[in-house]
């Protein structure tokens, strides 16, 4: 089925590869790519527009702020090109320094939003352990929210993370908890509420969100009620707020996800997304999967295209062209 788009897909710029590799990270599983591998794809999985981004580590790969700076720049500079060469094919997520260098996020954001006319910018599930409702992200939750933006929060690696079999890398189970914990902590932390206007957009169908949002609820009313902050949500205001998130289908359409994510979600907030090039394989059996699943078709080109023409202010005026 054609005519998706892909708000989930990664690039992998020969440089930042790189940098991965003299960092010690990089291995069989990071694909060597370029653009022709990404239009490649899209014609085979039916998608008509990719918004592009840097997956997780991104700027996190190097030690100083001064490099997570100067990477961010390269990367957004990179994928702008990209866009320009290939009008139409390519959106682009602007990559940020870490959220802890506050002024040079500021500065990145303002640089991706208003001069490169990105679609949105990408941030990950925490830094340094402190996940996004932390204080100290509160100035960049509001030059995000002043701007109206759509932020794509992609899961990284949790600090600390040890798992005793060398099968279980974090992406396999942990990037959905990850979601999840940087998802409950805008919630409970009250940012999403204060931050009304910012457009977040959770990786991997919500992580574990759609299936935790009720204990969350009810954990955070009745057994923590007392250490709610100020602002915060209590009871049912916990739910509506894990609905106002927009959620992908990356690696998330196969029916025993999609049986609770569609009775769960609003409808009008879930995105295709196809986590290529990393899950190449998987992408295909993902999209095959969401093709094949029975629903109504209103809902369907919702999902593949509709929804994505409304959060998207540059896809929705091309499409008006």
């Amino acid at each position: 089925m054609a005519n998706k788009i892909d708000v989930h897909h990664h690039t992998i710029p020969s440089f930042y590869r790189d940098i991965g590799k003299a960092a010690g990270w990089g291995d069989d599983t990071v694909p060597v790519w370029d653009t022709a591998d990404s239009i490649a794809g899209m014609k085979r999985l039916g998608i008509e527009t990719t918004i592009l981004s840097i997956g997780g580590p991104g700027t996190e790969i190097t030690s100083s702020q001064s490099d997570k700076r100067d990477l961010a720049r390269n990367i957004n500079n990179y994928v702008r090109d990209i866009r320009l060469s290939n009008p139409g094919l390519f959106g682009q997520f602007g990559a940020l320094p870490s959220l802890i260098d506050t002024e040079g996020t500021i500065a990145e954001i303002r640089y991706c939003l208003d001069e490169l006319q990105c679609d949105g910018v990408c941030i990950y599930s925490s830094y340094s352990g402190k996940y996004l409702g932390h204080k100290d992200f509160i100035p960049i939750w509001a030059e995000l929210d002043a701007r109206s933006a759509v932020v794509f929060v992609h899961p990284i690696t949790a600090d600390n993370y040890s798992m005793a079999s060398p099968l279980l890398m974090p992406p396999m189970i942990d990037f959905p908890h990850e979601s999840t914990r940087a998802a409950a902590d805008l919630i409970t932390s009250g940012r999403k509420r204060q931050y009304p206007n910012c457009n977040v957009i959770l990786s991997h169908a919500g992580g574990n969100l759609p299936f935790m949002a009720s204990r969350l609820m009810a954990l955070a009313t009745y057994l923590y009620g007392d250490l709610i902050p100020e602002g915060s949500p209590r009871g049912e205001e916990i739910i509506d707020d894990a609905k106002s998130f927009y959620v992908d289908t990356a690696l998330a359409g196969t029916p025993n996800i999609l049986d609770t994510l569609l009775n769960w979600a609003d409808p009008q907030r879930i995105l295709y997304g196809s986590d290529t090039p990393y899950c190449d394989q998987e992408a295909d059996l993902n999209t095959e999967s969401l093709n094949e699943y029975p629903m109504e078709e209103n809902l369907r080109h919702k999902i593949f295209s509709e929804n994505a023409l409304r959060l998207f202010k540059n896809l929705r005026a091309k499409s008006e062209k």
